[in-house]
């Protein structure tokens, strides 16, 4: 039988550009620590989206928009 706990999908994000002295937590911690809260919360990691842009740039983001699409279609139950 499947799963029946609700989705959820992580989106990791670190800009590229780090200010001096601030500590960003990699893309693999920060998905260790959302899969670490789906479990504990009773969800499902349905999948993980990941970005690697600046921050100080308009750039686009295709892949916030494609996990924001997911949770706007119902694909997901949460980000």
């Amino acid at each position: 039988m499947g799963d029946a706990r609700p989705l959820v999908d992580l989106l990791l994000r670190k800009s590229k550009i780090v200010r001096e002295g601030e500590r960003a937590l990699s893309l693999r911690a920060q998905e260790d620590r959302g899969r670490r809260w789906a479990d504990e919360h009773g969800y499902q990691v349905r999948r993980i989206w990941k970005e690697n842009l600046s921050a100080w740039s308009d750039a686009e983001r295709p892949q916030y928009d494609a996990a924001m699409a997911a949770v706007l279609g119902g694909e997901t139950d949460a980000l």
